[in-house]
């Protein structure tokens, strides 16, 4: 369960970056048939669960989704190793769930602070 809790907290702030990116990068900006707003800069998704564990993971993106891996018909069931494997139904393998989009938020960041990579664990 931590593990689960540190990987999303690891995927909240790849979010944060990847829209910090597009932010500071305007030219990163999508053609508008792949939603023409900030590009979400293809995060992905780690599980490493204390025990084997089937999840079902669903994105709240608001937004459209540009690209996933496996398909994600909506919404990914895996069974996790405690190793970071994931198995889907039909028993292929892979190491992560991969996805990215475009969502046309706007985000404020006229407030906040950053943190140095060295001390990235210590503020998870």
């Amino acid at each position: 369960m931590k593990r689960t809790i540190i990987s999303l907290l690891c995927l909240a702030a790849l979010l944060c970056a990847a829209i910090y990116f597009y932010y500071r990068n305007p030219a990163a900006e999508l053609p508008p048939e792949d939603g023409g707003g900030p590009a979400l800069a293809k995060p992905v998704i780690y599980l490493y669960p204390e025990e084997e564990t089937e999840a079902t993971i669903c994105l709240d993106l608001d937004g459209n989704l540009t690209c996933t891996y496996p398909a994600y018909d909506g919404g990914w069931t895996v069974t996790a190793q405690p190793g970071g494997i994931l198995t889907d139904a039909e028993g292929r393998t892979y190491n992560y769930l991969y996805w990215e989009g475009a969502t046309p938020t706007e985000y404020d960041f006229s407030q906040g602070f950053c943190v140095p990579g060295k001390d990235t664990a210590v503020i998870l």
